[in-house]
């Protein structure tokens, strides 16, 4: 696999930021393009709710199972096995139901989102909504699949600040608040 730092040239790296500026010459937002050799895997709020719900789970299981254990010589409880083999059932059970309902209530979903997660901009999306985001990604893949990232990327730039001075232009009392450089994700 290529690390994203030996992608580009330092003159592609210098067409991107160019990019970068004139985009955001024509809108008030900040564009930052990132590139990283493989994406991580973070935290997804179905699975939080998926733990959570096996620790539900497993607290009633245990409530509720009869546990004569210590009682030497008892035949009427049931054997530890079966105790111990109903709880494994029941917590996967719940996480996978956790899963799956977290993956589809948003609320839910919402509840055990980090703070700390980067989204995209809401008055972005409430104005051009998610079809724009999805246009754009059409077009970076189209143009990846054709071989030049840095063209890719320098033309996706171009389109979102065009597409982006619309709703949100730029303004006199604007101000680069961010680098206009590509950060590259080892």
């Amino acid at each position: 696999m290529q690390r994203a730092s030996k992608l580009f040239q330092p003159e592609q790296l210098q067409a991107i930021e160019r990019a970068v500026r004139d985009a955001e010459s024509q809108t008030s937002c900040e564009l930052v393009p990132v590139v990283a050799t493989s994406s991580g895997r973070y935290d997804r709020p179905e699975d939080i709710v998926g733990v959570w719900m096996s620790v539900i789970a497993a607290c009633a299981v245990w409530l509720m199972l009869p546990r004569d254990l210590h009682e030497s010589g008892c035949w009427d409880g049931m054997p530890l096995w079966v105790g111990l083999f109903t709880m494994v059932v029941c917590v996967v059970l719940a996480f996978l139901i956790g899963t799956l309902a977290g993956s589809r209530i948003a609320p839910l979903r919402r509840l055990f989102t980090p703070r700390a997660v980067v989204f995209a901009d809401q008055s972005i999306l409430e104005k051009l909504g998610q079809p724009f985001l999805d246009r754009l990604c059409q077009q970076l893949t189209a143009d990846l699949h054709r071989g030049n990232a840095a063209d890719a990327l320098s033309s996706v730039i171009r389109e979102a600040g065009a597409q982006l001075s619309g709703p949100f232009p730029r303004t006199a009392s604007d101000v680069n608040e961010l680098h206009d450089a590509l950060i590259l994700i080892d």
